[in-house]
C-alpha cells in the first residue's frame, strides 16, 4: 500500500538516530556501537555508564622464592622513609598495565629471621628512591628469631609502560637477615616460601 511505503521511508530517516529507536542488525540484534562507547571484544562487558570495559581481574603476576639467602645491609627502623639503597633486595615483580586507570594491588609475604635488631621489610616502586610501604617484626633479639612480614600497597596505573616493584629487607642494626631460613639454614625442609603478588583490576 502507498501509505505503508511512505511510512517505511519516513521511519528509515529516524532509525538509529539519537533519542530514537536503535536499528537492528542482520540477525535482529542491536549493534554494539548503539549500546555504548568504546571498542568491543569478547573480553569486555557493558557498564552502567554505557561504556565497554574489561571485566574483573586484568592480570596477576607472581614472584616467589624458597631460596635461603642472607644479607647484612641495614634497613634502619627509624622515623625516615626507607631508601632504595637500604636493606637487600630479595623479591621483584614486573608488569605492563593493561590500561591506564586500572587499580593495582601489590602484596608481599616475607619469611625470614635476623640475629640482631629488628627485622624490617619495605616495598618500593623501582623507579622511586623511597619505599611506598614498610613494616617490621616485633622485638629486639640476641639470637636468631624467625618472623613473617606482610606488605600491601595499592595504586592506580598512570602508564602502560613496564614497571617493577621490589621488596628489600634487612636487620635494623648491624647483623644478618636470612630470607626463608634461620642461621643460614632453611626451615621445614626448605618449604618456607616468600612471595610477592601483583593483581591488576580493570
Amino acid at each position: 500500500m502507498p501509505r505503508d511505503s511512505e511510512f517505511a521511508s519516513t521511519l528509515a530517516n529516524y532509525v538509529g538516530q539519537s533519542s530514537y529507536a536503535a536499528g537492528l542488525d542482520a540477525v535482529g540484534l542491536v549493534p554494539t556501537a548503539q549500546l555504548a562507547t568504546g571498542a568491543t571484544t569478547t573480553a569486555v562487558f557493558l557498564r552502567g555508564d554505557r561504556t565497554w570495559a574489561s571485566a574483573g581481574i586484568a592480570q596477576v603476576v607472581v614472584g616467589a622464592s624458597t631460596t635461603v639467602v642472607t644479607g647484612t645491609t641495614v634497613l634502619p627502623y627509624d622515623n625516615t622513609p626507607p631508601q632504595i639503597t637500604e636493606g637487600d633486595q630479595y623479591l621483584a615483580v614486573s608488569y605492563a598495565s593493561k590500561a591506564i586507570g586500572n587499580t593495582v594491588v601489590v602484596e608481599a609475604e616475607i619469611n625470614g629471621s635476623r640475629n640482631a635488631g629488628i627485622g624490617v621489610a619495605a616495598l618500593y616502586d623501582a623507579a622511586s628512591t623511597s619505599a611506598v610501604t614498610a613494616t617490621r617484626a616485633d622485638g629486639n633479639v640476641a639470637g636468631g628469631v624467625s618472623f613473617l612480614l606482610r606488605l600491601m600497597y595499592n595504586t592506580v596505573t598512570a602508564t602502560t609502560a613496564t614497571q617493577t616493584y621490589v621488596v628489600r629487607a634487612g636487620p635494623s642494626s648491624a647483623g644478618t637477615f636470612t630470607l626463608n631460613g634461620e642461621g643460614g639454614a632453611g626451615l621445614f625442609g626448605n618449604a618456607v616460601r616468600s612471595t610477592i603478588v601483583l593483581t591488576e583490576f580493570a
